[in-house]
């Protein structure tokens, strides 16, 4: 008798484009969610401005009506994929992004999954005007899935294996937000799990805390080692009580963030990025924009960005 899958992604929303292959969207989700987990599938149908449509007798009501019963038509083999007791379609009429956060907030969701054409890698047109701003804007966590090259799918790889995990963290305190889900995952999949520190060679504030820079490079990076291997030790003895029953490691670099997490996650075959961020001063939102673009681009793998949404609500409350 198999277990039900626990989780803390319990509402998840997954944004459907029939151009990215929503099939390993819907994977993905499966892949990371609670067994009882409530599916929404989401399809916008972006507006039209009929002053713009050169077509005699065109009426904006039943050209939305009409797309809104093709996206409907088009759902419905996704529905039965994934089974119809917990599973609902929305077809709203408006930009993508704002109606993705929109739905996210009204639903209170957990998750949102959001599938990127591997062809292009994650493109600058969808992360400027979907992705990004929905990472930007939503306070739920976001995971963003590259679609399966031609090679993969032949092949018949599986659509969303989870074996290897890397976990960038500051080592401060929003940082574990990100590998107690990392563990989380895991534990379901029998994953192993890289937790990584990188040490900024440009320099700045990004030693670790109670270390302090010498001249000795080769030193500071065994010392955060050392110490990441510490931390999440102890963590994984404290949240699971057996950590025994994983393979954790501690990893630090010196370079650049964004390139580093990049190179570390591809040399270990990542299966899954995760990023943590709390409100507005988490390591993804610091990632965000062209270094985000990048460490995607370069993986090639799933990156799941994870907010701590009480502690943004906390965080939002102390601005205002």
């Amino acid at each position: 008798m198999s277990t039900a899958r626990q989780g803390s992604f319990r509402r998840v929303l997954v944004p459907i484009d029939f151009a990215t292959e929503p099939e390993r969207a819907l994977a993905a989700a499966a892949a990371i969610r609670a067994d009882d987990a409530w599916l929404t599938l989401l399809h916008a149908i972006a507006p039209v401005n009929p002053k713009r449509v050169d077509i005699p007798g065109f009426d904006l009501e039943t050209f939305d009506a009409r797309c809104a019963e093709s996206a409907e038509r088009d759902l419905r083999p996704l529905v039965s994929l994934v089974g119809a007791e917990r599973t609902e379609t929305v077809i709203p009429i408006g930009h993508p992004a704002e109606e993705i956060v929109a739905r996210a907030e009204h639903d209170d969701s957990d998750l949102i999954v959001m599938t990127t054409s591997h062809r292009r890698g994650l493109s600058r047109l969808f992360l400027g005007s979907v992705a990004e701003e929905v990472l930007r804007r939503t306070r739920c966590s976001v995971l963003t899935v590259p679609t399966l090259d031609a090679d993969a799918a032949r092949a018949g790889r599986h659509p969303f294996p989870i074996r290897s995990i890397v976990v960038p963290v500051d080592l401060s305190g929003r940082a574990w937000t990100g590998v107690h889900a990392a563990i989380e995952i895991a534990v379901n999949h029998g994953a192993e799990v890289h937790v990584l520190h990188v040490v900024d060679e440009r320099g700045g504030d990004v030693l670790l805390p109670g270390l302090s820079a010498g001249p000795n490079v080769v030193n500071l990076l065994e010392q955060g080692k050392t110490y990441a291997k510490d931390l999440i030790t102890a963590e994984v003895d404290r949240i699971r009580g057996a950590a025994s029953s994983l393979k954790v490691e501690g990893h630090a670099l010196l370079g650049h963030p964004a390139n580093a997490i990049a190179d570390f996650a591809a040399g270990r075959d990542a299966d899954l990025v995760v990023l943590s961020s709390q409100g507005r001063s988490g390591l993804a939102d610091q990632l965000l924009g062209s270094t985000a673009e990048r460490v995607v681009r370069r993986v090639g793998c799933p990156v799941l960005t994870v907010r701590d949404r009480g502690a943004t609500d906390e965080s939002d409350e102390s601005e205002g």
